[in-house]
């Protein structure tokens, strides 16, 4: 008996892992003798930095440092800072892991505890949490086809995005930076950050061609008795070719870049002069591509010769409706309560929170961006202050009625401020907002279909049924009614859609 289901396979990406880790930091640390005495603590910055990511035999390893920075000011009231950094590695294990698993992991600081035991010794407590998420290919088999032993096939195609390839990278750039004449020389790195921007990506067979640019924003203490503290900003361009298997030029690509790891360290120039910034940094390239399908399902099936045992399932398929890299502006009047402000030294993003909405057709990412600021307050006195500035931005959506998945990447970009009073600072902040918008299908699907050979159908005595049919019925529904074919019912009525259009009588053929 010749009866052949052929399946066709879906390759999805599937979130296979979604955990954390903590890092406890516990460190007494003693000042070296090139620091001065502490006379007053601004802040304890704990800055946590995953420097490399492994996901195989069934376990997700991590591995980074945790880099404590003191802000503090000293007996003649002029800001120093002094860092200490703590190598970390931890791992969680994973059941049934896939070889192919791509993890991604954040760290994030949950809380700093510091206290100055002398002016010399300081201890520090603090949490940081590793946020650990991992995501496998998957082949979803499908039912593409059904023939024989007069078995008849509803079939339908859902879009679909299958992933062509899901993986990281990463690369370091490296480059030494020379002061302007108009900059005093180094004595002392303050706090340094990076922004990455894509400006051109080139996909070529298993291989990304990437352009873009590093910015990096530095603070320092000059020898310059007049001035409390220098900045400088230095933009190094980026080009790189990533190794990316099953990545081609039809793909759709979703590329997200990261600053994993950033060290600015001073240098001496051919004079002698603290007038070099050697700046490196290592980047993580994320990657996956996906290539436009339509996925056949089987949403019903009968025989016309035997009863069928059939197995249905609800699946989930996901479409990649949109990705964009756009900008938004982040306002806020931040008002700071006590001496009042006289200038602003310096500030930078502490970190970003967000989250995702839709509403009215609109996909809206919201959340606040942390703001952190070394004031010069109306006494004359140096400050260490933060606030939160609330954001929003807003995106039209297709309209297909379909949940949406979004996980944007927010970072600040530039950043200005304007004193707009004795006790308020009006920031203005450029934020780059990086997204994949999925589309999630649910279908219905016939899974499994097997044949009952000990029950046969009986047979239809006559050769033509009449029927009254309404408008807008199914050809299909009436077929597995009379145990007969859509095909020979369209055909004996001349019908060009399998649906009736107006109320009438068909002829019934037998199957």
């Amino acid at each position: 008996m010749d009866f052949n289901v052929v399946r066709q396979g879906v390759c999805v990406n599937e979130l296979i892992y979604e955990g954390s880790l903590e890092q406890a930091v516990d460190s007494d640390i003693t000042l070296p003798d090139y620091c001065p005495d502490i006379q007053r603590i601004l802040k304890c910055l704990i800055v946590p930095q995953v420097t490399g990511t492994q996901a195989a035999g069934g376990r997700i390893t991590a591995d980074g440092t945790v880099t404590i920075r003191l802000i503090y000011v000293c007996e003649q009231g002029r800001i120093h800072c002094f860092e200490q950094s703590h190598p970390f590695s931890r791992f969680t294990e994973v059941q049934d892991m896939p070889p192919e698993t791509c993890a991604q992991v954040q760290a994030k600081t949950e809380y700093v505890n510091c206290r100055a035991v002398s002016q010399r010794r300081i201890d520090v407590h603090a949490s940081v949490s590793l946020l650990i998420r991992a995501y496998a290919p998957r082949s979803e088999e499908l039912i593409d086809q059904a023939d024989g032993c007069g078995v008849q096939i509803r079939r339908s195609c859902v879009p679909v995005s299958s992933v062509q390839c899901c993986t990281q990278r990463s690369f370091t750039v490296s480059e030494v930076m020379e002061l302007g004449r108009s900059q005093p020389q180094i004595t002392q790195i303050i706090t340094s950050c990076a922004n990455v921007r894509v400006q051109d990506i080139k996909v070529i067979p298993n291989k990304i061609l990437l352009k873009g640019e590093l910015e990096v924003r530095t603070l320092y203490c000059s020898e310059d008795g007049n001035s409390q503290a220098e900045k400088i900003t230095n933009c190094i361009p980026i080009s790189q070719i990533l190794e990316a298997d099953g990545i081609s030029e039809e793909s759709r690509s979703d590329i997200q870049l990261e600053v994993a790891c950033l060290e600015v360290t001073p240098k001496s120039d051919a004079e002698g002069d603290l007038r070099l910034l050697d700046i490196t940094a290592r980047i993580c390239a994320r990657i996956c591509s996906y290539v436009d399908a339509q996925a056949p399902v089987v949403t019903d099936a009968y025989s016309t010769a035997y009863e069928l045992d059939t197995e249905r399932k609800i699946i989930r398929l996901s479409r990649l409706a949109d990705t964009f890299s756009d900008t938004a502006l982040c306002r806020g009047a931040l008002e700071m309560p006590g001496a009042g402000v006289s200038a602003v030294l310096d500030l930078w993003c502490g970190g970003i929170a967000s989250s995702t909405a839709v509403r009215d057709g609109q996909l809206a990412v919201s959340g606040t961006v942390t703001v952190c600021m070394l004031l010069v307050d109306s006494a004359g006195e140096l400050q260490y202050q933060e606030r939160q500035a609330d954001y929003e931005y807003l995106r039209r959506l297709e309209n297909s009625g379909c949940p949406i998945t979004c996980e944007p990447v927010v970072r600040a970009g530039a950043m200005d401020y304007v004193l707009s009073g004795d006790s308020k600072v009006e920031v203005r902040i450029e934020l780059s907002i990086t997204a994949s918008v999925f589309e999630t299908v649910e279908k219905k699907v016939v899974s499994q279909i097997s044949l009952m050979e000990d029950q046969p159908k009986q047979l239809s005595s006559s050769a033509l049924t009449i029927y009254y049919c309404d408008a807008g019925e199914s050809v299909w529904d009436i077929a597995v009614r009379y145990n007969t074919t859509v095909q020979a019912i369209m055909a004996e009525n001349q019908l060009a859609e399998e649906t009736v259009p107006e109320k009438c009588m068909l002829l019934i053929p037998s199957a």
